[in-house]
C-alpha cells in the first residue's frame, strides 16, 4: 500500500511539473484585410506573394480567435511574435496591448493576461505595415532585399505561472566553466529557486542535474550561477557538438535551449578557431529571395537551404538582417559560423536621427537577447555600406559589448580601398571589404592587387575580411562561365 501511494504521488508531481508552462502555436488560419478586402490566409504569411499585391507597401490587418481555456485562469499569458515586418500594433478584445515599430526582423512579446476575458471569445488583431518610411531600418527604399510585409514568422502563446522566464543566457568557457544568467519578466523578485539540467546531445549523457537557489541585488536585472563540465566536447564546423539544457521553475515556467564550447578570435592577421589558424570559405544566402514564399519561408525550404550551403563547404556566412530562428538553429547543428546584422544598409549616411537611434538600439538588444546562446554566431554587425558613420557605430558598439562581450563587433564596408584610414570598419574589431573590383567598382579587375596592397598598409595587425564578392546578373552578363572565371581570379588574389 505504501509503495502504491508513493507511485501515485510521483505521478501527480510529474503531471503538475508538465503543466508548469505551455506553448500554444498560433500558426495556421487567420483572416486578413487589405484595402477593405478580406482574405483567408495561413500564418506565417506575407501578402507580397499574392497576385496583385507583389509591390504593395502599406497596411494590413490580421485577426483570429485566441484559444484561451479555463485552466489558464490565474496563469500568466504572453503573446510572442518571431517577427512582423516592419510595424505591428497589437490589440486583444479591442484594447491596444502594445506596438513594435520600425524593426521587421526581431522577435517581441507582450503580457496579455489582463486583456483576456474568461467568459467570451478572445479576439487578437494585429495591424501591420510595410510602408516605406524614414522611421524604420532599413531606411525608406534603401535596401536590396524583399520588403515583404505581414506576420511572416511564427506566433505563439506562452502560458506560465507568476515567475516567467525572459531568458537564460549561457556563456561557456573553453575550460568547461559555464555561466548561466537568468532573467525574469518580473524583475522585482530577488530570489529564484529552480532546477538546471544539462545534457550532451551527442552522447545523451547528463552532465549536470541539480536544484539551484539564487539571489540577486535589488537593482540587478538577472540571477547568475556557474557550473563546470569536465572535458567539454568542442563545437567545430567539422564536428558541431552541442549541449542541451533546461532551466525549470517548478510549477511556474521552464526554458529549454542549447549551447556549445568554441573560441573564435582575431590573432595578428588571422582568425583563430579553437586554437587553429583558419581561412574560411563562405557564401551569403538572402532569405526571402524565392518568389514562391517570399520572407515567409517554410521550414522544409529553410532546411534545404542550409543543407545546400553545407554541401558547398560553407564554413562562414553573414546576413543583412536577422533570419528565421530555424535557420540559425540549423547552422548550430551543421557547423556554419554566421554573423547577424542590424538592417542599416547604405542610408542614412553618417549618423542616425534620435528616433532611428532608438530603433537601432532596440533591434540590437532584441537580436542579441534572442540569439545569445548560439555557438554558430561569431559576431554582430551594425551597418552595411554606410559612409562616415564612425561615431555612430562606436556608440552602438558600446551598447552591443554591454550586452555581449564575447563576440566580434563590426561594420561591413565597400570602399576601404578608397577610404583607407578613414574607413568606418577600422574603428571596430575587424576591417571588412565588400569587394567588387571590376564590377561595381571600376571595369578593370586587374586593379585588385594594387588595392589590396594599399589596404594592407592601413589595417594594422588584423586580418582583412572579404564580406561580399560576386558578379551579379543581369547588371553584368556572361553566364556561369564568366562568373566562375571572375570568382577564381579574385580568390587567387586574396590568397596572396
Amino acid at each position: 500500500m505504501k509503495r502504491q501511494f508513493l507511485v501515485l504521488l510521483l505521478m501527480v508531481s510529474t503531471a503538475h511539473a508538465a503543466l508548469a508552462q505551455q506553448d500554444i502555436a498560433l500558426d495556421g488560419e487567420w483572416q486578413m484585410t487589405i484595402g477593405g478586402r478580406d482574405y483567408a490566409v495561413n500564418v506565417p504569411h506575407t501578402y507580397n506573394i499574392m497576385e496583385g499585391l507583389e509591390d504593395y507597401a502599406g497596411e494590413a490587418v490580421y485577426r483570429r480567435a485566441l484559444p484561451i481555456t479555463a485552466d489558464m485562469k490565474g496563469r500568466t499569458v504572453r503573446l510572442h511574435f518571431e517577427a512582423v515586418h516592419h510595424d505591428a500594433m497589437v490589440y486583444v478584445n479591442g484594447r491596444k496591448v502594445g506596438e513594435h515599430l520600425g524593426n521587421g526582423y526581431t522577435a517581441f512579446s507582450f503580457d496579455i493576461t489582463s486583456y483576456l476575458s474568461p467568459l467570451t471569445s478572445n479576439i487578437l488583431e494585429v495591424h501591420t505595415s510595410n510602408a516605406y518610411t524614414d522611421k524604420a531600418l532599413p531606411y525608406k527604399r534603401s535596401f536590396d532585399w524583399s520588403n515583404d510585409g505581414g506576420i511572416y514568422r511564427s506566433v505563439r502563446l506562452h502560458v506560465s505561472g507568476k515567475q516567467t522566464l525572459r531568458y537564460v543566457h549561457v556563456t561557456p568557457a573553453m575550460s568547461g566553466a559555464v555561466r548561466f544568467d537568468i532573467r525574469l519578466w518580473n524583475e522585482m523578485d530577488n530570489r529564484l529557486s529552480g532546477r538546471l539540467v544539462v545534457k550532451n546531445r551527442q552522447t545523451g549523457r547528463t552532465e549536470y542535474d541539480a536544484a539551484v537557489s539564487l539571489k540577486k541585488g535589488k537593482n540587478e536585472p538577472q540571477f547568475s550561477t556557474t557550473i563546470t563540465i569536465n572535458n567539454p566536447q568542442l563545437w567545430h564546423f567539422d564536428q558541431p557538438n552541442l549541449y542541451d539544457f533546461t532551466f525549470e521553475i517548478p510549477g511556474s515556467d521552464a526554458l529549454t535551449d542549447h549551447f556549445g564550447f568554441r573560441d573564435f578570435r582575431i590573432e595578428n592577421r588571422s582568425f583563430v578557431f579553437n586554437g587553429e589558424r583558419v581561412r574560411l570559405p563562405g557564401i551569403e544566402d538572402m532569405p526571402g529571395s524565392n518568389p514562391a514564399y517570399g520572407m515567409a519561408e517554410p521550414r522544409a525550404f529553410i532546411e534545404k537551404t542550409v543543407r545546400t550551403m553545407k554541401d558547398l563547404n560553407t564554413c562562414i556566412t553573414r546576413f543583412h538582417y536577422v533570419p528565421d530562428r530555424q535557420m540559425v538553429d540549423m547552422m548550430d547543428e551543421m557547423g556554419i559560423l554566421c554573423q547577424l546584422e542590424l538592417s542599416w544598409w547604405q542610408q542614412p549616411g553618417r549618423q542616425l536621427t534620435p528616433e532611428l537611434r532608438k530603433v537601432a538600439r532596440e533591434a540590437l538588444e532584441e537580436m542579441i537577447e534572442a540569439y545569445y546562446n548560439h555557438p554558430c554566431i561569431y559576431g554582430w554587425g551594425i551597418s552595411n555600406e554606410v559612409s562616415g558613420n564612425h561615431e555612430e557605430v562606436k556608440r552602438l558598439a558600446d551598447e552591443v559589448r554591454r550586452l555581449d562581450s564575447t563576440r566580434i563587433v563590426d561594420v561591413l564596408c565597400n570602399k576601404i580601398w578608397r577610404e583607407l584610414g578613414n574607413d568606418p570598419s577600422l574603428v571596430l574589431d575587424l576591417p571588412t571589404w565588400n569587394e567588387y573590383t571590376g564590377t561595381w567598382h571600376g571595369n578593370n579587375r586587374e586593379e585588385l592587387p594594387a588595392r589590396l596592397q594599399r589596404i594592407r598598409e592601413v589595417i594594422g595587425n588584423r586580418p582583412l575580411f572579404i564580406t561580399e564578392n560576386g558578379l551579379c546578373e543581369p547588371a553584368f552578363t556572361g553566364g556561369d562561365g564568366t562568373r566562375i572565371d571572375d570568382m577564381l581570379y579574385h580568390i587567387k588574389e586574396w590568397q596572396k
